[in-house]
């Protein structure tokens, strides 16, 4: 059972990748409209200012320069994304903080609905949600990819609160709302957790 599980796990990430097959480069930066125009050049002050040694307080590059550090554009505290974009090679880092939030979003949603239904139909139910036309054209939008990657994930963690009842199940369901809140995408987690106070109701 764990065998085959695993299997339809490679094959919801193999599935869930193809939108952003672009990424998969280690030489050329994923391009589509606001990756280039407003994130491009936040990833990069970011790497470099960190790297320096200077908190990225302020950016003076844009225009006559403006805050960083209350600007969710640059999720300079999305704990998730940060070892990606500091850590790995400049351009695989860029790719991979703009493509993985479409498996992490199939990944989340396979666990959702593995409690619910079988795992085959789980797995239907990942793919097709990620690899859906709303969710693939957040991604020229990183804080709004990110975001909506971490619903299917609050969902998952919301009803771990309803079996277990104890404080790891709610401090796993608070660290996801975090997370997600920290994506810098406000629309998205008002959303989420409205529908998830909803779900709390009536489930």
């Amino acid at each position: 059972r764990r065998r085959r599980e695993a299997s339809l796990i490679c094959v919801i990430l193999a599935v869930s990748v193809i939108p952003v097959a672009g990424a998969l480069t280690l030489s050329n930066i994923f391009f589509v409209r606001d990756l280039g125009i407003a994130f491009r050049s936040r990833f990069l002050f970011l790497r470099h200012s960190i790297w320096s040694g200077s908190f990225p307080f302020w950016d003076p590059y844009p225009a006559n320069g403006q805050p960083a550090v209350n600007d969710a554009l640059y999720q300079l505290f999305h704990l998730p994304s940060l070892p990606i974009r500091l850590l790995l090679p400049e351009v695989i880092a860029y790719n991979t903080w703009v493509a993985l939030p479409v498996p992490l979003c199939a990944l989340g949603m396979y666990l959702f609905l593995r409690r619910h239904v079988s795992p085959q139909a789980s797995a239907f139910g990942a793919i097709a949600f990620a690899v859906s036309g709303p969710i693939v054209s957040t991604t020229n939008f990183p804080n709004l990819s990110w975001s909506v990657a971490a619903v299917p994930y609050v969902f998952w963690a919301l009803e771990r609160v309803f079996d277990r009842r104890d404080a790891p199940a709610a401090a796993l369901l608070a660290a996801v709302v975090a997370c997600q809140a920290l994506a810098g995408e406000p629309v998205t987690l008002v959303a989420t957790l409205a529908i998830a106070a909803a779900y709390a109701v009536t489930a």
